[in-house]
């Protein structure tokens, strides 16, 4: 139904938006990310970034994910998997510190997320840093 709607009107946010996210829930992140990219420029939603800077950290554009991410978290500081996604982000990039820092951000916020603590777990204490 999307790829009806966007072929008659392919500026639609909404409908690039959801077909970005099921593209995304598929495992098709290049395809997720061009759609999600044009639901940003029309009407940028945090919800819409996240995605996308989830697609792209998948897709490993690391520095776009960052971006993408950071704006989301800025609109929605308390939104649940923000903070560990940007954190995902910073750990590939190497900086180490900033992704503890977000990890814990993440567990502030659910102290039962599991992946959020495996993660500072692999990261150790920061202390030999």
């Amino acid at each position: 139904i999307y790829r009806i709607v966007l072929a008659r009107d392919p500026t639609f946010w909404f409908a690039n938006y959801r077909m970005g996210y099921a593209q995304f829930m598929l495992g098709h992140y290049s395809e997720a990310e061009l759609y999600l990219s044009r639901a940003v420029a029309v009407h940028p939603l945090p919800e819409e970034l996240y995605y996308l800077g989830l697609a792209r950290l998948s897709l490993g554009r690391l520095e776009e994910a960052s971006a993408d991410l950071q704006q989301a978290l800025r609109a929605t500081p308390d939104a649940p998997g923000y903070n560990y996604a940007l954190g995902l982000v910073l750990k590939k990039q190497g900086k180490l510190e900033a992704a503890r820092q977000y990890f814990q951000a993440e567990l502030a916020k659910n102290p039962h997320d599991a992946a959020a603590r495996r993660e500072l777990e692999e990261l150790g204490d920061g202390s030999a840093h």
